[in-house]
């Protein structure tokens, strides 16, 4: 929601997660370490060190990453949450 919502105008504050029952700001952070919904995805291809403790630095840690490993699975993370966030949309 974060870039999507900038797109339609929509106050920072206002772009919400749509999954987090306690109202939070859906940035870069919250969709790659924190959000619960996606908690089996990341499990199974993010080490734990960056979404224990989440901060902006292992975020960035993660994305400079220069571990062809690391990168390929955040990639796939990337693809499959938001497949996932899709196939919860179009049942909802």
């Amino acid at each position: 929601m974060i870039e999507y919502g900038r797109r339609l105008q929509l106050e920072r504050k206002d772009r919400l997660c749509p999954f987090c029952v306690i109202p939070t700001i859906e940035s870069e952070l919250h969709f790659c370490l924190e959000c619960p919904f996606y908690e089996d995805l990341r499990s199974c291809l993010i080490q734990e060190f960056y979404y224990t403790f989440p901060s902006i630095n292992k975020l960035n840690l993660l994305f400079t990453s220069r571990n062809t490993v690391v990168i390929r699975n955040l990639a796939k993370f990337v693809f499959l949450a938001m497949k996932k966030r899709e196939k919860h949309f179009e049942c909802g």
